[in-house]
């Protein structure tokens, strides 16, 4: 990548997209709205422990993300993935585990700093600790708060304060032994970032380009019903009418 630090990399993102230090990302809606990823969410099935995956070729961007996974995990899954396509030059495709910080390799090191950087920056978190707990040592209330805030794992905010010098080795090793759902729920928060999701979901403008190819007569009726159905349109119809919408 040039030379560029993974955390550099982050931050010059961060402003590339207008964001503020302290302020969270949907990373889904950049990946869709503003970088024109398509975004697969899907279950990968079985046991997979594998996190998603990347494909780039010439303008076609796509990133697959396992909803097997808890929403935390797949939240950091697409900002791993954001790297690769953004970053690692000569990468056509890769299938990841991510979050595991593993140094074994340097592309999925460098995918893992940059996500935890881009979704916590570390002066965001720094200045959010300060304003709302000041030098109080932080505990759980406060952790979780921060995760909600940020939206991401508990392992993942875990890391982070100790890279900003907010919790030991120690410590951290100790909150991460908790059953971190039961007490998002005991301080009022949505368990929902700690849960794996399992749904299917297509976010692209696939379903408008193949039906502009139908109109041009590029392709078939027939192959553009298969090809969306590959992607999991199984709604999609060629012509008639739509129902209204109705906004009460």
């Amino acid at each position: 990548m040039n030379g560029r630090s993974p955390i550099v990399a982050a931050v010059e993102t961060r402003r590339e997209l207008g964001l503020g230090e302290s302020e969270p990302i949907d990373i889904f809606k950049v990946l869709r709205y503003v970088e024109h990823i398509i975004v697969v969410r899907c279950p990968f099935g079985g046991t997979s422990r594998m996190s998603g995956l990347f494909v780039r070729r010439g303008d076609i961007k796509l990133t697959i993300i396992n909803t097997g996974r808890s929403l935390g995990h797949q939240i950091f899954t697409a900002a791993h993935e954001f790297y690769h396509i953004k970053y690692s030059e000569g990468m056509s495709g890769s299938l990841c585990q991510t979050g595991t910080f593993s140094e074994r390799s340097v592309e999925e090191f460098n995918a893992d700093k940059f996500a935890a950087n881009l979704l916590v920056p570390q002066s965001g978190l720094e200045y959010l600790i300060e304003k709302e707990f000041g030098r109080t040592k932080l505990s759980l209330p406060e952790i979780i708060h921060l995760e909600q805030y940020f939206a991401v794992s508990h392992r993942v905010m875990l890391r982070r304060l100790k890279e900003v010098g907010r919790l030991t080795d120690q410590e951290a090793a100790q909150l991460a032994d908790v059953r971190i759902r039961s007490v998002a729920r005991e301080f009022g928060y949505s368990t929902r970032l700690y849960e794996k999701t399992s749904d299917y979901e297509v976010m692209s403008d696939l379903p408008h380009k193949v039906r502009e190819a139908l109109e041009r007569q590029l392709i078939s009726e027939g192959k553009a019903r298969e090809f969306l159905l590959t992607f999991g349109y199984e709604d999609w119809e060629e012509g008639g009418t739509e129902e209204e919408d109705v906004d009460e």
